[in-house]
């Protein structure tokens, strides 16, 4: 006889985290030059690390800070990626 595991069901907390999330993901990665292979996880849900080229650090970071204050406005959730400047 075989278990059957109930199925998971999100909270709307939990949907709208993963809306938010989708969204500063895909902004992300729109983001010509960012290399979304060097994104980390921080502290929390709501921040992660990216690296960035040093040559490169003056035309994403303000995409970034861009982006985080879109997110902000639309979802009302403050979610954070900080650029770290790695060598070219």
């Amino acid at each position: 006889m075989s278990a059957t595991l109930p199925t998971p069901n999100p909270t709307d907390e939990q949907k709208s985290y993963r809306a938010v999330q989708a969204a500063f993901l895909a902004g992300l990665a729109g983001i010509p030059g960012l290399n979304m292979s060097t994104l980390t996880e921080g502290d929390t849900e709501y921040d992660s690390f990216v690296r960035v080229p040093v040559s490169r650090l003056h035309d994403i970071s303000p995409r970034i800070s861009d982006l985080q204050f879109e997110v902000d406005r639309r979802f009302g959730v403050s979610i954070t990626a900080m650029p770290i400047p790695v060598a070219d």
